[in-house]
């Protein structure tokens, strides 16, 4: 995620975090524990912090960095939306930067997710896109936000019904 991290901050820079949220909530998927010790909604590693400045959310987004050691994939996205959801009840969604190639590690939680996800996925090539971050989009009544299209009316699809996405189709 560094490159996309790096995005985020020059993205930051041009747009005054006045206009912003203020709510930031990062997460290094478990701040050095051994894989096989990660567990569904306990795997840690993950920060937030009300930051009025971008000096305060690089330098959260910095320790958060710091704190964690890479590792497997997977990825406890839930567990940090979660987190989100709790360390800022007043949020009415929640916006996901994502990493397509990484799966999602506590899928299983998805449903206790109360608010809409909006989810940004990075590293997307040919409209292949990790089918765990459609879901996650889907099933909570998110949007989808890729470089060239903004899906929007997920939850506007019936069970069944199929998405164009550039050239590729996925069935809901």
């Amino acid at each position: 995620m560094y490159p996309y991290n790096a995005q985020l901050l020059t993205w930051l820079q041009l747009y005054s975090t006045s206009n912003l949220s203020k709510n930031f909530v990062f997460f290094n998927d478990g701040d050095e524990k051994p894989d096989e010790k990660k567990k569904p909604g306990k795997t840690g590693g993950i920060y937030s912090r009300y930051c009025s400045s971008y000096e305060e959310v690089k330098i959260l987004l910095k320790f958060t960095m710091q704190r964690g050691a890479g590792g497997d994939f997977p990825e406890n996205v839930i567990e940090a939306v979660l987190a989100a959801e709790k360390y800022f009840p007043d949020a009415t969604s929640s916006v996901l930067i994502a990493d397509n190639w990484a799966d999602i590690r506590d899928k299983e939680l998805m449903g206790q997710i109360k608010k809409p996800v909006k989810v940004i996925l990075c590293a997307v090539k040919n409209h292949s896109i990790n089918i765990d971050y459609l879901n996650l989009a889907y099933k909570t009544k998110g949007s989808l936000h890729l470089i060239d299209q903004d899906i929007t009316d997920l939850a506007l699809l019936q069970e069944g019904a199929v998405l164009k996405i550039g050239k590729a189709s996925y069935k809901i």
